[in-house]
């Protein structure tokens, strides 16, 4: 199935009442696929802003790209995590790789968006990568 120009997540869970512990009523947890492209297709989850949250990004299957208005490009491999912290707006894609989108391939992953708390809406972005693998 190709999605050329769209993106397969799906919302699983979406918390509205987080203010009783200080923090900005928005924690969601999103699937996306498991879907599979053929050559020439593939995620196209286009440039879009974030402001005031922390993301967390797992991928079980594939490979995907996270582009970021500051320059910063950081591949996610399957088993590796991704978090990313942005409380002034920066702007963010998120696509599949090269590879993938010559030869098809698949994706499967979850990602869990928490909204800082305000005291921490203005942190500059921060990204970190871990992967399953030990060093």
């Amino acid at each position: 199935m190709g999605v050329r120009g769209s993106n397969p997540f799906g919302r699983a869970i979406l918390f509205k009442d987080l203010a009783s512990i200080g923090w900005r009523p928005a924690s969601i947890l999103d699937s996306f696929g498991p879907v599979a492209f053929q050559a020439g297709d593939g995620l196209d989850t286009r440039p879009h802003p974030h402001i005031g949250l922390a993301s967390l990004t797992y991928l079980i299957d594939g490979e995907i790209l996270h582009r970021y208005s500051e320059g910063y490009v950081q591949p996610i491999r399957p088993g590796e995590v991704n978090v990313m912290t942005a409380g002034r707006e920066i702007v963010h894609s998120m696509r599949s790789s090269e590879t993938t989108r010559a030869s098809g391939g698949t994706v499967f992953g979850f990602q869990s968006w928490v909204a800082l708390p305000t005291d921490q809406d203005q942190t500059p972005l921060r990204v970190w990568l871990r992967s399953s693998e030990r060093t």
